[in-house]
């Protein structure tokens, strides 16, 4: 029966589109299989929030946020280095390091090929986090760190300034 609940959840959350979350606080992270199986959700979870202009008021925006932030501390698939992003992006920027997240949980799934270079990973979530960021639709405010990134990234130099 658990399974069976899980393949309709499954079904109606991927159905549902990349505008909306899925109902993330019933996917459970305890288990291995659990992570696994929250892919799709977590790919539905990180698209929307790539897809909708920034809203730090909007709880949905938070709580997918948050669900991104605990799948990703808790997969055993994957292997994400946040401490090295945060120091390129710069302390204090919350906002770009959430959006990091949501972008490297993007990548990692979209991706199986980077997934397991934490350095190609990296490099693909910035460029992710980057064009988020510059589509000026998407509200989105670039502190001095995040924009030393996108300039190099504009002169093809994203690499090396993220060494």
């Amino acid at each position: 029966m658990k399974k069976i609940s899980f393949v309709i959840l499954l079904f109606c959350g991927l159905a549902a589109g990349a505008q909306t979350i899925p109902n993330i606080k019933s996917i459970k992270l305890e288990q291995a299989a659990d992570f696994r199986a929250a892919q799709p959700f977590v790919l539905q979870a990180a698209n929307y929030l790539l897809l909708t202009p920034y809203d730090a008021a909007n709880k949905d925006r938070k709580d997918a946020i948050m669900f991104l932030v605990s799948w990703l501390r808790g997969t055993p698939d994957f292997s994400f280095s946040i401490e090295s992003a945060v120091a390129k992006i710069g302390k204090g920027d919350d906002d770009a390091i959430s959006m990091y997240v949501v972008a490297a949980c993007k990548t990692a799934i979209d991706d199986k090929s980077v997934a397991g270079n934490r350095e190609l990973l990296k490099l693909n979530a910035i460029k992710t986090l980057l064009a988020y960021a510059e589509n000026p639709s998407n509200n989105f405010k670039m502190k001095k760190q995040l924009k030393k990134l996108s300039d190099a990234n504009k002169n093809g130099e994203l690499a090396k300034a993220l060494e």
